[in-house]
């Protein structure tokens, strides 16, 4: 996969769950609920669904971070949070990387 095309997906994540997580704050939903975010791995192919509270999303999320799912973890960054239901990669400042799964 050409490393536009990895970022171009990744991105376009990046952006749905950004979405996903403003609806249920406009909608005043409490930070302790679950919303249903796409992987961020940036893998074209990837469906993985994970289950985030609004407030880990919030504490965790950044431009340079991304949420996936944990076989999807692989090397490529650095793991700065993990749970049972997902991790949190640090990108690396060569985050066009061609590869489809991060984290180490």
């Amino acid at each position: 996969m050409s490393g536009d095309l990895y970022t171009g997906v990744r991105l376009r994540r990046q952006l749905v769950n950004f979405g996903v997580v403003s609806v249920a704050r406009v909608m005043q939903a409490p930070e302790s609920e679950q919303v249903e975010l796409r992987c961020e791995c940036g893998a074209a192919d990837c469906a993985i669904r994970l289950t985030v509270r609004r407030s880990e999303y919030e504490t965790q999320a950044a431009s340079s971070r991304l949420l996936v799912a944990h076989v999807h973890v692989n090397g490529n960054g650095e793991v700065v949070f993990r749970n049972a239901r997902y991790a949190v990669v640090q990108l690396r400042s060569a985050e066009h990387s061609p590869s489809t799964h991060l984290g180490g």
